[in-house]
């Protein structure tokens, strides 16, 4: 039962996939639709905001995200997406940038196997908070007058709460009226009287709690009877004193219209709202003040132009009359479902309803649509897709977007094709160009189908213009066309379809044919100028490639004087300018440039253009100026030039005529008269995209001679101003930066000088490589009100590119200036030399290696060794000794001068400024005796590798050592328990008796113990080992050299050791043997515990004193050291005690030399 169960529902699912493939369920249910899209946010700087994202439809459904139209990933440091698809972002750290940054627009993408859709665009918003763009200003007024103080800001995001402050303390409306706040930044007070007097001030709230204080303003009474303010209005007449602006008003808010009235009699106000001419009622509304209109929650119906009558007596009546607009975001009616068939045309409509200028997007399973080919935009947005093809089905969607909200509409397009239809046409290789404007196109049909016509589709690759081409008749079996009327030099997409009863086949691979070059259609654009009597510069720009017509491989220039013959010269295609010598003073000559590709030169008639050179008696005619030319905007030229060069005792220059035209104006008169100190001129109200030609020429008591230069406007880069024109905005003029400081830079400029700047804004960060990806969070932001700033926090010795960027009153960026770059002063260096480190070299020299500072704040110019010799005892009064050493090294080779004493040794790096901090003391031990040293690589230059001071080492060492003895010990422990048994590490001396090694601290008392890692011998005493003295790190509290056996010491660990070191041994081989017990003594034993029989030489030693103590080094296997001459042993791993009698536990001891293993009486 259960696998039928199981079979019938992998046959029922099989089958919903093959209905959904075919598209019979579309439209029986939803395969794929979103129940919570995301709505729009403010991102507020560091609080967290979530973007909801819910979809319904066959699973498995996969869900991403967009921002801007690219797919976002996951970072972990702001942005995550959780497991029900919504976005969460932990913090906004873009906000309260100090400038505006524009909006972000989120979309959510769903996928299954129907297709994919995306979630309406949901805009999150940075809060912006500009300075104020009216300030209050202040008013003298008499008493018992109308007052009205008004201050505002333009181009912040969101809207920012705006109150007023009087004398400190809040503004708030009063219940009769008398003063009123709008909250929109403007502020009424009627029948103003003495109390009403003092300082007033503006604060705005953004979104993200950010405040700022307008100008103070002063309101005083005024005794006279002088009004000399204009807030301050006489009211002996009645008046509307601010009557309603058009205002927009989102759906639902409340919208408020002022009417501001005064005078004696007080006049009475009422107010009208028309639509279409119509005189309708006013809803939910209520006249407040001295005649301010409120209507609350507005609606979509609630636009219209709304009237304010005053009224105070029968020969007075004043009206002001506004337009409210009332802002919703768009609605579109749903988009159904549909079924087309092969080869068909699909039309899609997308109604909308929205009050304001909209953008309407289509998309295709959740990829932009782009209008090209058989694709294309026609009526009214309307989405249109020639010839459909099998790939042509999917999902489709209207996403449509205006300034408060966006919206989206999908729907499925299944493809219905028969399966009878004709197999597709196949384009042969054989196709070909047939010249600059046809092409012949050749292809053949698989089996006998009985074809009853072909389409031919051709699409222009640059353009996407769309072309098809039918054959019928019987032209169907020729299999051949010749395609004319092509353009030249063009490249074309072609493919083609078959036709029969049962329908079109699919479309044919498409193939590439391109047409032939031929002759321009045009002549170059030129300009011609003299600088001496016998030249004339003749400069030329390149043709279009839509009017070259092939690939331009020469340029002709050709002169003549009057109508003689021409002479020529060739230039290749890269060159645009000649200079023509050794013509004749004061004569007209004629001027043209021809472009040439294979198929040759443009034909006569050519463009000639006439231009006289000067004679030798002319020193009063101006040369011509040299003029630059360049685009703020796509309809601003600004027009730059210097002063030309005059002949001495010639007339000065009295002033400039400036012509521009273009083709369609060439016979208009666009001329300017300009003063002689003029050196430069904005051209406005240009169109984009169109090629001008600039004349200038000086004049002085006769006109000069011309210089002409042409250009064409850029495209789509103008910026709107208030007023609906352009506004232009250009950088400031002469950018400069000096160093205060090491982290200082001050900045200063000149106001640019063709437009009124309101501040400006600085952009600073390190240097950009433009082999690197630049991080945008080093760019740092600034504002200034004055022509110059500080920039402060800066890291020393750094180099910043710096810009400035003008601001005026909209929220439009302009430009930046071009990149300063700046670097700051050196300071003393942050840290000290990196990377330390001491190591023997031989008896009596250490070697010092170190690194470059991290951060060096400037040019290190050598570093400082200090070293000091200290008792261990010694508290205060360190005498420390100096040695400079220079900058480019990098070790030194320290030889001791005095033994038995701890070195200590610290370092600092200099630089022009002074010496930076010093490293932490570090102590080497002189060690009397020979020993051998370790290896020592050969000192190198600085490396990025880590960082650890030979303290450091010591101390990672030394906890290692420590934890490694604990473990052991515990083990030891553990076995004792288990066994009853004790095994040990034992290392005997071949052919020696055991012998103690004396240690010695500085104040002469002496203890056991061993040197770590190293054989020494002496001649004083026979045997393996001889009494030797060595310094420690950390002096024993021992007992004397003379105590008697029983008497113990006490080690740095607080372990107490014994003076019988009878019963220890040194093993000669390099590994210790593992001991087990047999009948009260110990036989060797190998390390997988089989008897082994002992050397000759070899002594076994029964341990039968309780209080013995046996010890071994307790050093790394690597470190061990060969045998030196005299005897002497390796160390095992691990330090171990052998002992019979259970009664005394082993405890691990440390004299500071290495570890060792003493049995301890429990009384003691």
């Amino acid at each position: 039962m259960a696998c039928q169960l199981i079979y019938l529902t992998i046959w029922v699912f099989l089958l919903v996939q093959t209905l959904l493939s075919k598209g019979y369920l579309i439209g029986c249910i939803d395969a794929l639709e979103f129940v919570n899209e995301p709505q729009d946010a403010v991102a507020i700087k560091d609080e967290p905001f979530l973007l909801n994202c819910g979809v319904r439809g066959l699973p498995p459904v996969n869900v991403t995200w967009r921002k801007d139209d690219s797919r976002i990933v996951n970072n972990p440091s702001h942005r995550v997406q959780l497991r029900n698809g919504s976005l969460y972002f932990t913090h906004q750290y873009h906000a309260d940038t100090g400038r505006r940054i524009a909006d972000s627009f989120y979309q959510c993408v769903a996928e299954n196997s129907v297709g994919v859709i995306i979630s309406r665009k949901a805009r999150v918003q940075v809060p912006y908070l500009p300075p104020f763009s009216q300030q209050p200003t202040s008013t003298s007024a008499r008493a018992y007058s109308a007052v009205r103080l008004q201050c505002s800001i333009s181009g912040a995001t969101p809207t920012p709460t705006i109150t007023w402050r009087h004398d400190g303390r809040e503004v708030r409306t009063t219940r009769n009226g008398r003063i009123v706040d709008l909250t929109s930044g403007i502020l009424q007070i009627s029948r103003f009287d003495s109390g009403d007097a003092g300082e007033y001030q503006c604060v705005s709230t953004s979104a993200s709690g950010i405040t700022q204080h307008s100008n103070v303003a002063t309101l005083t009474v005024n005794t006279t009877s002088v009004i000399d303010q204009t807030d301050a209005v006489d009211t002996s007449k009645s008046r509307i004193l601010a009557g309603p602006v058009d205002t927009s008003v989102m759906i639902g808010d409340i919208a408020v219209l002022e009417c501001f009235t005064a005078g004696s009699p007080r006049p009475g106000v009422f107010w009208t709202r028309e639509v279409d001419g119509v005189v309708v009622d006013i809803p939910r509304h209520a006249v407040f003040g001295s005649g301010n209109l409120a209507i609350a929650n507005v609606e979509k119906d609630y636009s219209g132009v709304y009237t304010c009558t005053a009224e105070a007596n029968d020969d007075f009546v004043d009206r002001k009359k506004a337009v409210l607009t009332i802002l919703y975001p768009p609605s579109i009616t749903p988009l159904v479902n549909t079924t087309k068939v092969l080869g068909s045309t699909f039309r899609l409509y997308c109604t909308v309803d929205s009050p304001q200028p909209l953008t309407l997007e289509w998309y295709k399973d959740g990829i932009k649509v782009v209008v090209y080919g058989r694709i294309k935009i026609k009526g009214n947005n309307d989405l249109v897709v020639g010839n459909l093809q099998i790939d042509d089905a999917g999902v489709y969607q209207c996403v449509v977007t205006n300034d408060v909200g966006s919206v989206q509409s999908a729907m499925y397009l299944h493809i219905e094709a028969n399966e009878n239809r004709p197999s597709a046409p196949v384009i042969l290789d054989t196709s070909e160009a047939l010249s600059s404007t046809s092409v012949r196109v050749d292809w053949t049909v698989q089996g006998d189908e009985n074809l009853l016509a072909f389409t031919i589709f051709y699409t222009i690759v640059q353009t996407g213009v769309y072309y098809n081409l039918a054959i019928g008749g019987d032209e169907v079996q020729v299999r051949t066309k010749v395609i004319t009327d092509l353009q030249p030099f063009t490249t074309y997409s072609v493919h083609m379809s078959g036709y029969t009863q049962q329908g079109a086949s699919e479309q044919s691979d498409e193939i590439l044919l391109t047409t032939y070059e031929d002759v321009p259609l045009v002549f170059p654009e030129m300009s011609v100028f003299s600088d001496s009597p016998t030249s004339i510069s003749v400069s030329w720009d390149d043709i279009d490639v839509s009017q070259a017509l092939g690939i331009v491989k020469q340029f002709q220039l050709l002169y003549r004087l009057g109508e003689g013959p021409p002479e020529s010269r060739y230039f290749d295609s890269n060159e645009h300018e000649y200079h023509i010598t050794g013509l004749e003073s004061n004569m007209e000559y004629e001027v043209a440039v021809v472009a040439g590709t294979s198929a040759g030169f443009k034909p006569p008639p050519y463009n000639w253009m006439q231009h006289r050179t000067a004679g030798f008696t002319d020193v009063n005619i101006p040369a011509a100026p040299v003029i630059a030319l360049t685009p703020l905007n796509s309809t601003c030229l600004l027009v730059e030039w210097q002063q030309p060069h005059t002949y001495q005792n010639a007339s000065p220059i009295l002033g400039y005529r400036l012509r521009y035209y273009s083709k369609s104006m060439e016979d208009s008169d666009n001329s300017q008269i300009l003063g002689a100190s003029n050196i430069y001129y904005i051209i406005k109200s240009l169109e984009p995209a169109v090629r001008y030609i600039v004349q200038l020429r000086a004049f002085s008591d006769q006109d000069g001679y011309l210089c002409n230069k042409g250009i064409v406007m850029p495209r789509d880069i103008s910026t709107p101003g208030d007023d609906g024109g352009t506004m232009v905005i250009v950088p400031p003029r002469d950018v400069n930066a000096t160093a205060i400081n090491s982290t200082s830079v001050r900045i200063t400029w000149r106001k640019p000088t063709v437009m009124e700047a309101v501040y400006y804004t600085i952009r600073y960060s390190p240097p950009r490589h433009k082999d690197s990806i630049t991080n945008a969070s080093l760019t740092q932001y600034i504002s200034s009100y004055a022509t110059s700033a500080e920039i402060t926090n800066l890291t020393p010795y750094t180099e910043y590119e710096i810009s400035v960027m003008s601001n005026s009153q909209t929220p439009s960026d302009g430009p930046y200036s071009g990149l300063i770059y700046c670097t700051t002063q050196q300071d003393r260096p942050w840290s000290p030399p990196a990377n330390i480190q001491y190591k023997y070299d031989d008896d009596n020299v250490v070697v010092i290696t170190w690194e470059k500072p991290l951060k060096s704040n400037g040019i290190i110019t050598g570093y400082r060794l200090y070293y000091s010799l200290v008792e261990p005892w010694q508290r205060g009064g360190t005498v420390w000794y100096t040695h400079t050493i220079g900058p480019d090294q990098y070790y030194m080779l320290f030889t001791f001068i005095q033994r038995d004493v701890d070195y200590h040794f610290k370092m600092s790096a200099l630089t022009v400024v002074g010496e930076g901090p010093l490293s932490t003391p570090d102590t080497v031990i002189q060690v009397d005796g020979d020993f051998t040293p370790e290896p020592f690589p050969k000192p190198s230059q600085p490396t990025n590798g880590s960082i650890l001071t030979f303290t450091q080492t010591s101390i990672i060492t030394g906890i290692i050592i420590a934890v490694g003895c604990i473990i052991v010990c515990a083990i030891v422990v553990l076995l004792r328990v288990s066994n009853r048994s004790c095994y040990s590490l034992c290392c005997v001396c071949q052919n020696q008796a055991p012998t103690s090694v004396i240690h010695t601290n500085q104040r002469g008392s002496r203890g056991s113990g061993t040197v770590a890692g190293v054989g020494v011998t002496s001649s004083h005493q026979p045997g393996c080992y001889s009494e030797h003295e060595i310094e420690s790190f950390t002096p024993m509290l021992a007992g004397r050299g003379d105590s008697p056996p029983g008497s113990y010491y006490v080690d740095t660990k607080g372990c107490r050791g014994y003076h019988n070191p009878s019963h220890c041994c040194s093993n000669s081989r390099e590994r210790c043997h593992r001991g087990s017990k047999q009948r009260g003594s110990y036989v060797e034993t190998d390390i997988d515990g089989d008897v082994v029989p002992p050397p000759p030489c070899y002594e076994q030693v029964s341990l039968v004193a309780a209080n013995s103590v046996c010890s071994a080094q307790a050093v790394p296997k690597q470190a061990r050291v060969p045998l030196l001459s005299g005897g002497g042993c390796s160390t095992g791993h691990e330090p171990d005690c052998c002992h019979d009698d259970t009664s005394h536990p082993p405890v691990a001891t440390d004299d500071g030399g290495g570890a060792r293993c003493s049995h301890i009486p429990q009384d003691g």
